[in-house]
């Protein structure tokens, strides 16, 4: 087992050899037993006073997250919602190995200087996108749309790039969200 050095209590850290207390990380396996058994009591009893806030809501889908567990549950439509918006409008089609048409076209045109061209296909990718969301969502009778859509070219002298700005409807609530596409 792969255990930070830095989150083992410091009575547990003195017990380790000089040479492994100075790593990020470390291997359960080559430490003696009396050591590593200790260390795996003291994880198991840490994992069981975690407090499981979010038993009682319904789990949409999970994100990982810098942070203490690295994993954080999506219990609410919005943010559901917000998070496939970026992850779609952030990746580009063909990159993801299980899903290939997943992502958008969008960086084949960001060269493009004609802003009413991006515009119209930005446009027509988010309408694409909030139809596919809303039915994959069709049992949670959830309506969204995008009430204002706002291009704006950020770019340089050696790249172009676009900041989308826009707001989406989610069940009668108003979300402001925006997204870079370089």
């Amino acid at each position: 087992m792969i255990v930070k050095v830095s989150e083992l209590p410091k009575e547990i850290q003195q017990k380790l050899p000089l040479s492994l207390r100075i790593k990020d990380t470390i291997d359960t396996d080559y430490l003696n037993v009396n050591l590593k058994y200790e260390i795996e009591n003291y994880l198991k009893s840490a994992l069981s006073n975690i407090d499981l806030k979010d038993t009682n809501k319904e789990i949409y889908d999970i994100i990982f997250d810098k942070g203490k567990y690295d994993i954080k549950h999506i219990t609410d439509i919005k943010e559901l919602v917000i998070t496939y918006i970026k992850n779609y409008l952030l990746t580009k089609k063909g990159s993801y190995p299980f899903d290939p048409e997943f992502g958008t076209n969008l960086y084949n045109y960001i060269q493009t200087k004609d802003l009413p061209f991006i515009a119209t296909i930005i446009s027509q990718e988010l309408s694409q996108l909030i139809k596919d969301i809303s039915n994959m969502l069709s049992d949670k009778n959830v309506s969204i749309s995008i009430t204002s859509l706002k291009i704006i070219p950020t770019s340089s002298s050696f790249e172009s790039s676009y900041e989308i700005y826009m707001e989406v409807k989610i069940n009668n609530s108003l979300v402001n969200m925006s997204v870079n596409i370089s």
